[in-house]
């Protein structure tokens, strides 16, 4: 005996991609297979909602493929379809930014540096997007301030020639959203 179109519906549905968490800015394909429609695309708004069509606005972000297929699929059953198997790929992937840090003081260039997309900038590749230090900057006490919560913060001092001259990676820092990198003025200037 054959399977029935129930137990069909769910194994599509179950090879969507589960994987993958939906983003803001991503390009959405979807359709209604019922329909026979081609697919339409949808773009995952800066709330992280979609506007699915009959249903109105869902969260996406963060949610796979799959999750947002069966969340769509269960209201579109409650008022519009008898059996929905609703189909949901990515198309295109917004790459942004997860954040900036903030530089200041005597470097060449101040002001705001985003993190790549990957999240991976380190205190000595920010600087040296932003053009270098100044003439009179203090390469060995560049601070590295970073809040903790809404009332603290923590400050690091790095040495910042040692580990741009002598290749000391194991005294650069990670950045994290937010950071704000300090190069001072040296002291004594000749």
């Amino acid at each position: 005996v054959a399977p029935g179109p129930a137990v069909n519906t769910l194994q599509r549905m179950d090879r969507l991609d589960n994987s993958q968490g939906i983003g803001i800015g991503d390009q959405l394909s979807f359709r209604v297979v019922e329909d026979e429609d081609p697919a339409r695309l949808l773009q995952v708004k800066s709330t992280g909602e979609v506007e699915i069509p009959y249903v109105g606005l869902l969260e996406a972000q963060g949610k796979t493929c799959q999750q947002l297929a069966f969340d769509a699929k269960k209201l579109l059953e409650q008022d519009y379809y008898h059996r929905a198997t609703v189909i949901i790929s990515i198309e295109s992937r917004t790459v942004t930014s997860p954040g900036k840090v903030y530089l200041t003081g005597q470097i060449a260039k101040e002001g705001p540096i985003a993190i790549p997309p990957d999240g991976k900038l380190y205190l000595s590749q920010a600087i040296i997007e932003a053009g270098g230090m100044g003439d009179f900057a203090d390469q060995r006490k560049v601070k590295l301030v970073r809040k903790k919560g809404t009332k603290s913060s923590q400050t690091f001092v790095v040495d910042v020639k040692d580990v741009i001259q002598n290749g000391r990676r194991d005294k650069d820092k990670l950045l994290q959203p937010g950071d704000w990198i300090i190069v001072p003025q040296r002291l004594i200037n000749f």
